[in-house]
């Protein structure tokens, strides 16, 4: 199942007690700062619920299947999800 924006706007609303305008916007400002934390490399960290943290991945060999070449892939930054224990166990009950 694939959840959107819109469908936590709802959760948020209903739990808040605000308008769905309201809610949309706390969900869209809340993932705009952890987007601009991200960006400048920091970690985040909610404790028990997850960790998000950025990563550089060392440069590595590929290949091109098309023409089975080997290619140099540059080192790149990534982010890492970690779920906390909580919810890594209420995932294995689903």
């Amino acid at each position: 199942m694939k959840v959107v924006v819109e469908d936590l706007s709802k959760k948020v609303a209903a739990r808040m007690n605000v308008t769905k305008a309201e809610a949309e916007r706390m969900v869209k400002a809340v993932f705009s700062a952890m987007s601009d934390e991200i960006s400048e490399g920091n970690d985040i960290v909610m404790r028990n619920e997850f960790t998000l943290k950025c990563i550089e991945r060392a440069p590595r060999k590929g290949r091109n299947f098309h023409t089975e070449e080997s290619i140099s892939l540059p080192a790149q930054m990534i982010v890492k999800f970690q779920p906390s224990n909580r919810l890594y166990k209420a995932m294995q009950k689903s």
